[in-house]
């Protein structure tokens, strides 16, 4: 027996989700992305702006050149150990989450081989709180009865409200922090790299510093659209808006405690 001419093969549905939704391991990856993008720019433009705005603007002489190296150090030290602690925060979680869903899945499989009546009659009172008219829970109800693992998934979303973590990458994730937090975060530092040891200001590098911020706020910003098809100024409007309320209380905090 074949397949009939029409039916969608599993590349064709793949090829579908890649055109039509942008699906793409970048898009799987957007909330890391994003999460670890975003706290790299603001950790390291927090650690700039604090030494800039705790008196050192304006100082000259070897006043100047020490504060310039220790936005290097500071800045290089917070990006490895932030970056390292993100990852590692986001394995950890992802694992904890899904292990928690294999431990509700597990039970739920349980009850559905082992008490498969009291389950069924939960399956027809959350269709019927969906929507559903009686006849039509029921009807549903007796379809899911024959398919013990689409039935448990099913419960697993609608009774106990969990996402689907069976297909969870813990080890890919956090690493897609760690990546995104350094490539975005190394980005205030850059101007301090580049002219480390020249004759540049600190005032200089500072409003270098702020601009390439700005430019990474706005990058990811424009990133994120390109991911989630949004309105690009919507996207890097919010982006940086939230960006520049986070550097705008971290330099606050360095010229209180300055």
């Amino acid at each position: 027996m074949t397949d009939s001419p029409n039916k969608l093969t599993s590349q064709a549905m793949a090829k579908h989700l890649a055109h039509e939704h942008g699906r793409s391991p970048f898009a799987d990856n957007l909330k890391e992305i994003v999460y670890g993008g975003l706290d790299g720019i603001i950790t390291t433009f927090a650690v700039v702006s604090g030494f800039s705005g705790a008196a050192l603007l304006g100082n000259s002489g070897n006043g100047e050149v020490y504060a310039i190296t220790l936005v290097l150090l500071f800045g290089l030290a917070n990006l490895l150990a932030d970056g390292v602690s993100m990852g590692l925060g986001d394995f950890l979680s992802t694992r904890s989450e899904q292990a928690r869903w294999n431990r509700e899945r597990a039970v739920e499989v349980h009850e559905i081989e082992h008490n498969p009546e009291q389950e069924y009659e939960e399956t027809i009172h959350l269709l019927e709180d969906s929507g559903l008219s009686p006849e039509d829970a029921k009807t549903v109800a007796d379809i899911y009865r024959r398919y013990p693992g689409l039935w448990a998934d099913w419960m697993m979303r609608h009774e106990l409200e969990m996402e689907d973590m069976s297909e969870a990458t813990p080890a890919r994730d956090g690493m897609v922090t760690f990546l995104s937090f350094l490539v975005f975060g190394v980005i205030p530092l850059l101007p301090y790299l580049a002219f480390w040891g020249r004759d540049v200001s600190a005032n200089m590098l500072f409003i270098m510093a702020s601009t390439a911020t700005v430019a990474a706020l706005l990058a990811l910003g424009f990133a994120r659209s390109v991911v989630t098809r949004e309105a690009r100024v919507r996207a890097m409007g919010e982006v940086f808006g939230v960006g520049l309320i986070a550097a705008l209380i971290a330099f606050g905090v360095g010229v209180w405690l300055g």
